[in-house]
């Protein structure tokens, strides 16, 4: 939660540091943190409009920078500095940038807010990668042993390659936590904020954000979460249903049709037709074809007639489909012929 306080007296501390500046000095801190305008300048944008060299205008950053991180300028900044210290305490010794702007900080002061870190004297700071986010910690041994943990789940999350419950992540992150350093102290949460791929799933599990499991993209890989969530062959229309109870946020705007669920299952080998209108995924050992075909195959298999009931059951292990229709395929003499001894094997 945000601390409207706290907000508060950054916003001043700031402002009143910067008052200890030149004017030019102020201006260059202020344009290059976005303090009173919309974005944040860079150094060429502002040496134009003052008809100076990009490097003049890092070194008068510097030095408005030396000045506001010493002296009376550091005493009025230094409550800002313990509330940043308590909440990267908080959070283990290390915080998300994105967090710790949340906790002390909102979009209209996240300008100060940002100077204020940057005067902060003993902050380790990481630059964000295509893994982590950007960070802050206290210390730097601290900061190396958070980002080896957290690519470390990652190889880990990524050898699994399926999702893991909370309690999972934990867990591995306690085990590897310990191999790693008995300094830290990270649980999942922490490293959630830390990691930019480990995400939260649809279905309350973790994993990596470009996995379909936690980040579906089309109707396919929803329906494929669907039927993983519900553990049986599901019809077209109720798997439509399912998508949008599960996956879409507003149904009086947006809802998923039948017939596009029918189109999309029908040409992705994941699924199979095991009736009319009724899907299943391949990987429950259900099989293609028409009742026909399977019995056939189930045939070819066997090597030996077949009763009737065994037929059954062994047609209901790879199809959905009604005993009746199973016998009625049995009658078709140009596959099929029946033994005296009431067993069917094959014309």
């Amino acid at each position: 939660m945000v601390n409207t306080a706290k907000q508060s007296n950054i916003q001043k501390s700031v402002s009143k540091v910067l008052g200890f500046l030149n004017d030019k000095n102020r201006e260059v801190l202020e344009r290059r943190f976005g303090i009173g305008i919309e974005n944040a300048e860079t150094l060429e944008a502002i040496g134009r409009s003052h008809g100076i060299t990009r490097e003049r205008v890092r070194q008068i950053q510097e030095y408005g920078l030396k000045k506001l991180s010493q002296g009376e300028a550091k005493e009025i900044l230094t409550p800002v500095f313990n509330s940043v210290k308590d909440v990267i305490t908080s959070n283990g010794g290390i915080v998300g940038e994105k967090h710790l702007f949340s906790v002390l900080s909102n979009p209209n002061q996240n300008a100060y807010f940002a100077l204020a870190i940057r005067l902060m004297s003993g902050l380790a700071e990481g630059k964000e990668t295509d893994d982590i986010t950007a960070r802050y910690a206290l210390d730097h041994k601290i900061l190396e042993k958070s980002d080896a943990l957290v690519l470390k789940v990652h190889s880990i999350l990524e050898s699994k390659s399926a999702v893991v419950s909370t309690e999972e992540l934990d867990n591995i992150i306690a085990r590897e936590s310990k191999l790693i350093s008995k300094d830290l102290n990270l649980r999942s949460g922490n490293i959630i904020l830390l990691s930019k791929i480990i995400k939260l799933g649809p279905f309350g599990d973790y994993g990596l954000a470009y996995w379909p499991a936690v980040t579906p993209k089309g109707v396919r890989d929803k329906a494929h979460l669907v039927f993983e969530k519900e553990q049986r062959p599901l019809h077209f229309t109720e798997i439509s249903s399912l998508i949008d109870k599960y996956f879409v946020a507003n149904l009086a705007k947006k809802r998923t049709h039948p017939q596009t669920v029918h189109n999309e299952l029908i040409k992705d080998p994941r699924f199979i037709l095991i009736g009319r209108g009724l899907y299943a995924l391949s990987e429950w050992g259900y099989e293609p074809g028409t009742v026909k075909d399977v019995l056939v195959q189930i045939m070819k298999e066997e090597g030996r007639p077949l009763a009737k009931g065994e037929l059954l059951n062994l047609v209901s292990d790879r199809r959905f489909v009604k005993p009746n229709t199973v016998l009625l395929n049995l009658q078709n003499k140009n596959y099929f012929k029946k033994s005296e001894g009431n067993k069917y094997y094959l014309a």
